[in-house]
């Protein structure tokens, strides 16, 4: 996604104090006629000079991204178990974390794996 889109996104969120995992999950399940869908529709025309249409595409695609976030999570923790290898994120945007946990769920990505104890007490 274009990263103007994404750190206008991010500030928005941060604006709006849903910054967390719950907060992510909420705009992931945003529908396109509620009024908080609405109001992001206009913070992205106003700070990126997109049109109200290809601010409400871009934001879809970013809730369609954080589908597939959700599901590679999952993968994740099952190749964690399985591999005893954890994944260490950072944000794509802000820079936040190298933490064995997501601290900013605008644009995640992993960027090494770590060893974890395998089994044991």
């Amino acid at each position: 996604m274009d990263p103007a889109v994404l750190k206008t996104l991010q500030n928005a969120i941060d604006a709006m104090g849903i910054g967390s995992e719950e907060g992510a999950n909420c705009l992931r399940n945003l529908r396109p006629d509620s009024k908080e869908f609405t109001d992001l529709i206009s913070v992205l025309e106003r700070e990126t000079g997109l049109s109200y249409d290809d601010a409400k595409a871009k934001l879809i695609e970013w809730q369609s991204l954080q589908e597939n976030l959700e599901a590679m999570i999952q993968q994740e923790k099952q190749k964690t178990k399985i591999l005893g290898a954890r994944p260490i994120w950072r944000c794509g945007v802000c820079g936040a974390a190298d933490k064995p946990w997501i601290a900013c769920y605008v644009a995640p990505f992993i960027v090494r794996y770590e060893k974890v104890p395998m089994g044991g007490d």
